[in-house]
């Protein structure tokens, strides 16, 4: 086993698991989403927020 192979075996193994990660934190945020459906007045406010 050459280290190099080591090295890429690891790196698709962290890409795959911050993809499950991504994945997760995706289906949260749907689901509270479904359960907040939040108005649209704080939509306003948080876009005002991120361009101050």
């Amino acid at each position: 086993m050459n280290p190099i192979s080591m090295k890429t075996n690891n790196n698709k193994e962290r890409i795959f698991l911050l993809l499950i990660q991504m994945r997760h934190l995706v289906v949260e945020d749907q689901q509270q989403q479904q359960q907040q459906k939040p108005v649209p007045e704080t939509f306003e406010q948080s876009s005002k927020q991120k361009k101050s």
